[in-house]
């Protein structure tokens, strides 16, 4: 017999897209999309709290965030998003 090498499910990967806030509110958006890994997915921009909506609103402008993915498995990968002020 021969030994066979089984490969493991792609990484987690996370993409982020942001939406700007207007310029004297606080109204920016984030989405974040998950590839790979193992479904389902559940999302975070503090890293803490995890939750299955991938989108969050009512962000402040000329900010950075990361965003998070967290696959079934427990791996995660984050993007550095930046959300532009009108």
């Amino acid at each position: 017999s021969k030994p066979v090498s089984v490969p493991g499910a792609a990484p987690v990967v996370a993409t982020g897209y942001a939406a700007q806030s207007g310029a004297c509110s606080n109204d920016g958006t984030i989405r974040i999309d998950a590839a790979g890994g193992k479904a389902p997915y559940t999302y975070s921009i503090d890293n803490v709290h995890y939750v299955s909506a991938n989108i969050f609103a009512g962000l402040t402008g000329n900010q950075n965030y990361t965003g998070w993915v967290k696959d079934a498995d427990g791996c995660k990968s984050s993007i550095a998003i930046f959300v532009p002020r009108q």
